[in-house]
């Protein structure tokens, strides 16, 4: 099956669609540190600019488009601004794409916020747009640590399916996904709703501690009054909870912290044992050795979405800044979930 790789990043759909036998020929990444990131990776010569300028009918044929639209507009942690943000529009790129090279499918990935962004409109209108240009859609919400790796990390995946035959659709245990849903057939009732066999996502966690690097640096990182020992392995947190902080035992390569806005006086469920919070681009998390706490490496950053040691080395070799070597892989997708939708299209394919 050929694809199109837009809002590549690093490429992370690709290490996964090319490992169930897809083939991508052609890739969009407007950024220049990304696109030199994926040359070095995945031995392209040519990456395509910014995606408004390039005409559809210059794209080869496809069977499938995907991408993680730039997230910024949607996400809690942003702007919010939707559509207004200076790259929220960039869903309707790959709209205008798809309505003039009609692959057979569409797979797209975002924030949990777009769910309920701008009270459920800003969805809603994605599906009908996509609707609109003849596709049968479907959306989901996996996360990460479902699918093995040890991270908290919860998106959203749009499915497209052009020409299908309309489907109800079904009620799903995610109770945000249901009251999305209900919200695009109230604002658009016409949408033409299938039900894609999303991977379930039963593999079992893998263990923190198999990710961490046992050998690295020990900068234990100093919090002042943020985090104080009360005895051994024992800690107590400031956060958001009614009384202001969260005393825990800590496990050695097994309990991570959050102190992102150490001042806050909001953010919760800052203490996780046997997976991170999910990663961002600063990665401001820390992991207890034993001793103390150290921010985790990006070697163990790449880990945690599921890329191989390899494609951290290569970065890294080619002189690539850790503040880059922390930011790109946050910023991509968990490998195992995009290469278990990759072989649900192959079976969906098979089927109608």
């Amino acid at each position: 099956m050929r694809y199109i790789d837009l809002f590549a990043g690093i490429g992370g759909f690709r290490y996964a669609l090319d490992s169930v036998g897809f083939d991508c020929v052609f890739t969009s990444e407007i950024d220049n540190i990304p696109a030199e990131m994926y040359k070095l990776l995945h031995g392209d010569e040519e990456i395509s600019g910014d995606i408004m300028k390039i005409e559809a009918r210059d794209i080869p044929n496809h069977d499938l488009l995907v991408g993680g639209f730039p997230c910024q507009g949607f996400s809690t942690n942003g702007t919010r601004l939707g559509f207004k943000y200076k790259t929220g529009n960039l869903f309707f790129e790959a709209a205008r794409i798809a309505n003039e090279k009609k692959p057979k499918y569409i797979l797209m990935e975002n924030v949990t916020g777009l769910l309920n962004h701008d009270k459920g409109k800003t969805i809603s209108i994605m599906m009908d747009t996509l609707s609109e240009i003849g596709y049968g859609v479907d959306f989901t919400v996996l996360t990460s640590s479902d699918f093995g790796l040890p991270q908290q990390r919860r998106r959203v995946f749009i499915i497209g399916a052009l020409g299908t035959e309309a489907e109800k659709w079904e009620t799903v245990k995610n109770q945000q996904v249901n009251k999305a849903k209900e919200k695009v057939l109230e604002s658009y009732p016409d949408t033409r709703t299938i039900n894609f066999p999303f991977p379930v996502g039963n593999l079992k966690t893998s263990s923190l501690s198999s990710i961490i690097d046992k050998n690295a640096e020990k900068n234990y990182l100093e919090f002042g009054d943020f985090l104080i020992k009360l005895g051994e392995n024992s800690f107590r947190i400031k956060d958001g909870t009614t009384q202001g902080y969260t005393d825990f035992e800590a496990a050695p390569y097994e309990t991570t912290i959050d102190y992102t806005f150490m001042t806050s006086k909001t953010r919760r469920g800052r203490v996780k044992h046997g997976v991170t919070k999910t990663l961002d681009q600063s990665v401001d998390i820390a992991v207890y050795d034993g001793e103390g706490f150290r921010r985790i490496t990006p070697r163990e950053v790449f880990r945690l979405q599921g890329f191989s040691d390899k494609v951290h080395e290569t970065l890294k070799n080619n002189g690539f800044s850790e503040r880059q070597l922390y930011a790109r892989p946050s910023r991509s997708v968990s490998l195992p979930i995009v290469k278990a939708i990759g072989e649900a299209i192959k079976q969906y394919d098979k089927r109608i």
